[in-house]
């Protein structure tokens, strides 16, 4: 699999991009990076075709389709990251879910944020679960607070002998992580979204 980006002009007259970061990749979303009108693009790739670890891609291109750098993110294990975000101080967050193994029993998935600094690197990587499955919300899971902490949303599965079951949640951590207080729902479901 490649990544294609679409550029149109005003006439919807289209140029195709095809960047090449992986195996088996999927771009998630895309963000304008208004310091130098360039995109950055969020997704991630497996190391191989094993398809046993996955890697969280950062890349960043201008808007002629020239790759400017990528950065990759992540441990063994599945690493899937679903929003970036701009902090007060300059860096970004990411949020999104940590599965480790082994596999396919017994793994063990639980929510993650990674704050990178101003030129993205990785400043320190938080998880947050229980020996259940904590999921995010698969878009825009996490929010800014005024007071520089961040809220992020999910879903927990529930073991079940006849079936799994789902409850919403919510985290509020500080700037480093630490988490402030969570929140749990009894309203079943499997996406929860932060208020844009």
């Amino acid at each position: 699999n490649n990544t294609y980006l679409i550029k149109t002009d005003d006439s919807c007259n289209a140029q195709i991009f095809r960047f090449d970061f992986g195996v088996f990749e999927k771009m998630i979303r895309l963000y304008p990076y208004n310091d130098d009108s360039t995109i950055l693009i969020l997704g991630y790739h497996y190391v191989d075709t094993s398809f046993n670890t996955s890697q969280i891609l950062l890349a960043k291109v201008d808007t002629n389709g020239n790759l400017i750098w990528k950065r990759e993110y992540g441990g063994a294990g599945y690493d899937f990251a679903y929003h970036l975000f701009e902090m007060p101080d300059k860096g970004y967050m990411l949020s999104g879910e940590k599965t480790t193994f082994p596999f396919p029993n017994n793994t063990d998935t639980d929510l993650f944020l990674m704050k990178l600094d101003a030129q993205f690197n990785e400043v320190w990587t938080e998880t947050y679960g229980t020996a259940n499955e904590e999921i995010p919300g698969f878009s825009q899971n996490a929010v800014l607070t005024p007071d520089s902490g961040v809220i992020v949303v999910g879903f927990r599965q529930i073991p079940n002998p006849n079936f799994a079951y789902s409850i919403g949640f919510a985290i509020k951590v500080d700037a480093l992580g630490g988490i402030i207080w969570e929140k749990y729902f009894d309203t079943v479901g499997y996406f929860a979204q932060a208020p844009m």
